[in-house]
């Protein structure tokens, strides 16, 4: 299960956003990304890498099984020039951000977008919640 939340962190005192990406592993631990510092950090001069929606096979239903609530109506007004946000996970790449980006492009019919991957450190650093379920082996 993945869900978008938003989270407030105090600095200087100014009070800015961030946005955060949370994910359910299938142990029942709980996990969250900041999205905002991601996407800061990927701004470094990096090239862009592309993702391939036929090759990830990704649908209207994929998507929306993942991701519940999906807004598909603000999908149709993103920017889909913008990159997509990747971390490894478990040995995977896990999705932080761009789902609506990606939604519009699957709409569409658009084979490939662009995307960032963090590194596993870069992804440790944006890592600020992981809540293991109550329900886990010990």
């Amino acid at each position: 299960m993945y869900v978008k939340t938003c989270y407030y962190m105090r600095l200087d005192s100014l009070m800015m956003a961030h946005e955060s990406f949370s994910h359910e592993a299938k142990d029942g631990t709980l996990r969250a990304w900041d999205v905002t510092v991601g996407n800061a950090i990927v701004r470094d001069g990096r090239k862009t890498e592309i993702f391939s929606l036929v090759e990830h096979g990704v649908t209207r239903e994929k998507i929306d099984a993942i991701y519940n609530n999906l807004d598909w109506e603000y999908a149709k007004t993103t920017d889909i020039t913008q990159p997509l946000l990747f971390a490894p996970f478990q040995g995977e790449m896990l999705q932080l951000d761009g789902w609506h980006r990606l939604s519009r492009a699957c709409m569409e019919g658009i084979a490939e977008l662009p995307m960032y991957q963090l590194t596993d450190e870069e992804a440790e650093r944006i890592q600020w919640l992981c809540l293991p379920s109550k329900y886990a082996k010990k």
